[in-house]
Formats: C-alpha cells, structure tokens, sequence
C-alpha cells in the first residue's frame, strides 16, 4: 500500500477519525482547563572556588573537587554530592518546621518530608559551578520562600562545617609537627654523615673526574705496552746478535773500558792473527808455532788474572776472553781491521745494555699504571652504590622538607579557616514568585491532546478499514469476484438521488454517460451475435440493481434500440415504483395464461422502452419462472424486441437469477461499495461459474476511494443546460425531437 492508499483510507472513514479526534481533543481541553494552576520558583547556588584545610593550593588543578566541602571521592560531579544533600531528609525537616509547612490534603497536619522531597528538584548545570533549586507549590509565594529558605539552610550548614572541619584538622596538624620536624633532623644528620664517611659532596661532579682520570690511565697503559714490547724485541736482537747473556754483555763492556785490558787483548788478538798465518805455513810442531801458541797462552792467562781483579773475583770466565777473541775473529775483516771491529762490538754492548735498562724502566711504570687504573676502576664501580645510597637520604630529606613545611602551611590555614565566617556557597539567584504557572502548560496539553487525537482518530479508520468486510472500490470488486468490470456508475449526490431516472430526466449528466459506457462494453462482449436478452442481479439487496437496469434500458433505447424491461423480482417488485406506473397485471398473469403480453406491457417516457411490471406476487415464484410459459414468453419477446432487460431478484434471497440466467444470453451483476460483502462475492463466485457471467458493474462508486477527482465523475463535459431551481436539464418538445431524430438515425443504421 502506498501513501495515497492509506489517504483513502482515511477519507473514507473520515467522520469516524473526526468524531474519535474531536472527542479525544475535547476530553483533553476539558482535562487541561480544570487543573488547578502550579507555581515553580526557582533560585541558584554559586560554588567558588576555596581551597580547604585539606587540600594543596600548589597541586590543585581546578575548581572541581578543591571546593573544600565539595571534594568528592568518587569520580562524578561534587555538585551532585551536594544536590543530594540539599534534598535529604534533616534539610527537609528544617524547611518543613521553619516555614510550617502544611499538608494540602490534611491542613492540620504539617507537611511530610516525602511529599516535599517530592516537589523539591536540585540540579547542576553542565560546565557550570552553579545549582539551581527548584520548588512547586499551589501558591507563588510560597514556593519563593521554600527556595530561599532551603538555600540559606543550606549555606549556614556548610558555613558549620567548614570551621569544624578546619578545627579538626589544625589539631592534627598541632600534634603533628613535632614528629616530623624531627624526621627531618635525622635525615639531615645522616646525609650528613655519609659525605664526610666518603668524602663527597657532589658525586657527580665527582664520577665524571674519576671517569675521565680512569681513561687517561688506560690510554697510558695501551701506549706503554706497545713501548714495552718494542724494546723487548730490540733488546732480544741485540742479544742474539752479540751472543751472550746479559751479565757477560755487562761484564765484556766494563773490561773493554779498562786500559791495561786493551793492551792485554790487542797483544792477544795480535799473537793470535801471528799463529793463524803461521798455521797456515807450517805444522803444529814448527818452533815458531809452539812459541806463539805459548805466548797465546800465556796473554789469556794474564788476561783473565787481571779481569778477575778489576770484576773482584779469582780468576774471569775464560768465555769472556774466549768470546771476544771470537767475536773479533768471527768478522771476515782483516788484521787492520781489528780495532774498527772492537769498536763496533762495544756499541753493540752499549746499546744492548741501554736497551735492557729502558725495558726495566718501560716495565716499572706499566706495572705503576696498572696499579692506579685498577684503583680508579674500582673507584668507578662504587660509585653508582654510592650515588643510589645518597640519592635515597636526599629524597627522605627532601621528603620530610616538604611534609614539614606542608604541615607548617596547614596550620596557619587553619587558624585562619577557623576564624572565617565564609562558606563554598553563595545565592547569587533569590526566588521570586512566578506570575506565569508552570502547570498546566495549556499550549502544550492542547497539541499533545490534538496530535493524539490525530493518532487515534486514523487508528480508529484503519481498525474500520481493517474489520469492515465490503467492497470499497472497484478494484476490489474485480480481485474478489474475478469478472470484468464492464463499467462505473458514480455515486448520485443529493440532488441525483432523487432521478432514479437520471438517464431519462439528465441524459447529459456524467452518469448518463457512465450507463452509456457500460451499454457500449456489454455490446462488444459479443461481436458475431449481439446479446439480446440480459438478467441484472446483485448479491444482496440495496445494490442497485432495479435503478441501474431501468437505466441501462433507456440508454440502449435512446441509441434507437427496441428495448423491453421486465420486472422479474417477485418477491419485491421496485419497477413500478421507479416508473410510477400502475402494477396490478404482469408478468405473472401472462405466465398464468390470465392476459397477453402486448395487452400488458406499459409505454414509458422514453420512446421506444416499454415495461412489463411484475404483476401479483406469487406463492412460488421459482416454479413459475421454470415453467414453461416463461422460456415461451421470452422466445416469442426476443422477435419482437432488439433488447430485453431482465431485473431479477438478489442471488442471496433466492436462486431466481440464476434460473432465469440460463434462458437468457447472460447475466450482469451489480456490485455497489460499501454494501456489497467481500465474504459473500467471494462464495457467489463458484456458483456464477455454472452461469453466463458477461461481467459486472460497480454501481455507486465513490471517487475518493478510486483515487480519482469528483471532477471525474461529477462535472459536465457539455454545455451547461440545467436548471439552478431544479437541477434538472429541461426535457421539451425540442429535445425529444432530438432524440427521436437519433434514434431514427440509428435504426437507418441498423437496417442498411
């Protein structure tokens, strides 16, 4: 469903929607015009900021939870705490006795704290420090004196509180100072005693001199040892190249320095060169040989003898004479070069000797380095100990600094707080009695009243819409009954109610033309043989039937046709009725054989239509139209007449319609909204399968509920020839000549 559904909907069930809202929109009005009237006073509280005897002004942040009585241990809004103060039941209580208050109900009792919580609101504003105080009461004045009673309650209580509070804590504090000034003597003394135990006073300062004298230590030590080990390896060749210890390099230099010692080896060096040039010339036992190998002999002796004297002992290692005579006689140089060779060899020694010397010295201070590094990096190691140690009694010093002078604070502020006469709250807002009620809120209750009136008054329509079980539009008809809707015909207004006729009294009226369009769609159901006979019924009764068949016979009439319409309803004729024609024979006499038809038929006011009324009703009117006189009857009328419209009755109250639908060429069925059941069509509609069924008409359509402009259905598309006084389109002598002069046109048309 969409939006122009449920809007049909509505207007289809509008005076039930409007009668509910009205009803419910004046209970309401009713309602609110009879509440006695509620005055609201209000005032507000100002909290300011006050550092307590509690809280730190260095460390506090803000106004929230410094407000001495405000700080909060939870982790909400402080004002909260005191809003629920504010309406707790002792401040009730002294309100309730200071103004005497009375219990409306009961005016001899006094008021119950309850009953006055009740009316009493308290709220903080978001972002603000301020409380607002709320009270109602039936009399403005007294709701004012309410508010301002409880603020000034209030403030004188927290005035109370804050000198108790601030007495209690300056006598802690008072006990207290004695015990913490002397945490602080002893904290002081033990700093004190750990700098002059480790002699330091800044240990910063201090490690980072010990670091750095600890880096230049160790980057002597790195040099020094490579120093030393280049020495050594000097010291190792010059030894390996002069071939003796280091004592005998020291000795052979201190006798290579003695004079008598030079003399001693140059007469020895020389004997020895005389003997090796001689060994060369003769044997081992030539006489000169043998002399200068005593000679040889008797110089080493001399040589060693005067070597043990000048080194103190009895008689010199001859590998020392024995080595420099070798060390001399090594050198492939000649004879002459013997004192260039010596010279050189104590150079050797020379640097030899200094060199092991410079290897001592090297040694002796690498050793020292080592000594003063380790001392210095053990220096370092302690020092994080030390620092921690000294950074745990500076902290417990300045800790019970701090605490010290805390306390000292405290107690002045105190003192101070305790001679104050001045709260966290201040009325910066008095109440005043209101001139305008707060209740009831006329404005308000009305829209509220109205809208809900609008909500119930569509529930009622939708409830209607969804238990009422009719046919509201022609759609509907179409889905339940499954025939073809062979036409509408608007719902007759005021005026058109009474032309039951309207075809006949206003044949250029809309729904003259809509009897004119079903008369069209019946004639193109068939198009080899035209239909002839056709039987209007409906499913119950008040559909239409009677009018929409005397109608449809004029408008075929009026196109030229010869029609005859035959009241068949025998159990409630209505043709007469809408013809105003007399009914005392008819159809029933002619079926009984008391008449002929020619003689019963009646002419109407329109040309070309007559009617056979019912005639008298008889006992068993299902019989009669099964006799056989009734399919002679219509046998002989359908040579007669171009169109027979049968009115039968409804196919609810009896199966004559069905009866009749077998002896004519089909049946149409009216449908009019609001009237016909849903429930019944939708049984009708097995049954009307054994019948011709050419289709049916909505009779009585309501425009708003197709979705579709009265405009649509109403309005003229013509000329308008009505009358104003009557409504009526004047029928003279002009306009039946005008149809008799269509309906000759016609019948030319049918006979060629």
């Amino acid at each position: 469903m969409g939006l122009r559904d449920y809007l049909r909907i509505l207007l289809r069930h509008r005076l039930y929607a409007i009668a509910t809202g009205l009803l419910i929109f004046s209970a309401v009005a009713l309602w609110t015009f009879t509440q006695p009237s509620i005055y609201e006073a209000q005032g507000r509280l100002l909290f300011k900021q006050k550092n307590s005897a509690l809280s730190n002004p260095a460390t506090s942040g803000g106004a929230r939870g410094e407000f001495g009585q405000l700080g909060s241990v939870a982790f909400g809004n402080p004002l909260d705490t005191q809003a629920e103060i504010i309406q707790s039941r002792p401040m009730a209580l002294t309100v309730i006795s200071a103004l005497s208050l009375k219990d409306p109900r009961y005016p001899e009792r006094p008021l119950k704290p309850e009953i006055f919580l009740k009316t009493l609101k308290v709220e903080a504003l978001r972002r603000t420090d301020l409380l607002t105080i709320k009270y109602r009461d039936l009399d403005a004045r007294t709701a004012a004196s309410v508010v301002n009673t409880v603020a000034r309650n209030y403030i004188d209580r927290n005035i109370q509180e804050n000198r108790t509070e601030a007495s209690a804590v300056r006598t802690f504090v008072e006990s207290q100072l004695p015990v913490l000034e002397q945490r602080l003597k002893i904290a002081e003394r033990k700093l004190r005693d750990f700098k002059e135990q480790y002699g330091s006073v800044a240990l910063p300062a201090e490690q980072s001199t010990v670091v750095q004298q600890l880096s230049k230590y160790k980057s002597e030590q790195a040099s020094t040892a490579i120093q030393l080990a280049e020495i050594t390896t000097r010291a190792n060749s010059l030894a390996s190249r002069i071939g003796m210890s280091e004592s005998d390099a020291i000795t052979a230099s201190a006798l290579s320095r003695t004079d008598g010692v030079k003399e001693l080896r140059k007469s020895l060096l020389d004997t020895e060169s005389k003997l090796a040039v001689l060994r060369t010339q003769y044997q081992e036992n030539y006489p000169e040989v043998d002399l200068l190998v005593k000679r040889r002999d008797a110089l080493r002796g001399l040589l060693q003898s005067e070597a043990g004297r000048l080194l103190q002992r009895k008689q010199a290692p001859g590998s020392l004479v024995d080595t420099a005579v070798k060390a001399d006689l090594a050198s492939p140089a000649a004879k002459d070069d013997l004192p260039r060779l010596d010279e050189v060899r104590q150079d050797l020694l020379k640097a030899f000797i200094d060199a092991r010397v410079d290897e001592i010295s090297v040694r002796t201070r690498a050793e020292a380095l080592d000594r003063v590094a380790e001392r210095y990096s053990a220096q370092v190691a302690d020092m994080p100990r030390l620092e921690e140690t000294q950074r745990q009694l500076e902290r417990t010093l300045e800790a019970n600094q701090e605490a010290f002078k805390l306390m000292q604070r405290k107690f002045q502020d105190s003192r101070i707080q305790e001679a104050e006469n001045i709260g966290n709250a201040t009325l910066v807002e008095p109440a005043v009695p209101p001139e305008i009620p707060i209740w009831p809120r006329t404005l308000l209750l009305l829209g509220a009243g109205g809208l809900v009136a609008v909500i119930l008054g569509a529930a009622v329509a939708f409830i209607r819409e969804f238990l009422d079980e009719s046919i509201q539009t022609a759609d509907e008809a179409r889905t339940v009954l499954g025939a073809p809707v062979l036409g509408t015909i608007p719902r007759m207004n005021e005026a058109s109610t009474k032309l039951s006729l309207i075809a006949l009294r206003d044949p250029l009226s809309p729904i003259s033309e809509s009897y004119r369009s079903v008369r069209t769609n019946v004639k193109f159901l068939s198009a080899e043989q035209a239909i002839q006979v056709v039987v209007f019924s409906s499913a119950g009764p008040q559909e239409g039937k009677s009018t929409t068949s005397a109608n449809f016979a004029i408008v075929n009439a009026q196109s030229g046709l010869r029609v005859l319409l035959i009241d068949v309803d025998l159990r409630k004729p209505r043709q007469h009725q809408i013809w105003e024609t007399p009914n005392r024979a008819g159809l029933t006499n002619v079926l009984v054989g008391e008449g002929d038809w020619r003689e019963l038929v009646q002419p109407t006011e329109q040309d070309r239509l007559t009617l056979l009324t019912s005639g008298p009703l008889p006992p068993n009117p299902v019989a009669l139209l099964e006799s056989r006189q009734m399919a002679d009857l219509l046998l002989k009328l359908r040579s007669e007449f171009d169109l027979i419209v049968i009115d039968s009755p409804p196919l609810t109250a009896a199966t004559d319609a069905m009866v009749l639908s077998a002896l004519s060429d089909g049946l149409i069925l009216i449908v009019r909204p609001s009237v016909a059941n849903k429930r019944v069509l939708a049984k009708l509609r097995d049954s009307l399968k054994r019948v011709k069924l050419l289709g049916q008409v909505v009779n009585g359509v309501i425009a708003e509920n197709e979705g579709y402009s009265a405009y649509y259905y109403y309005n003229r598309y013509s000329t308008d020839t009505t009358n104003p006084n009557t409504g009526r389109v004047p029928v003279n002598n002009g306009s039946r000549s005008w149809l008799k002069l269509f309906s000759n046109g016609q019948n030319g048309k049918r006979r060629s």
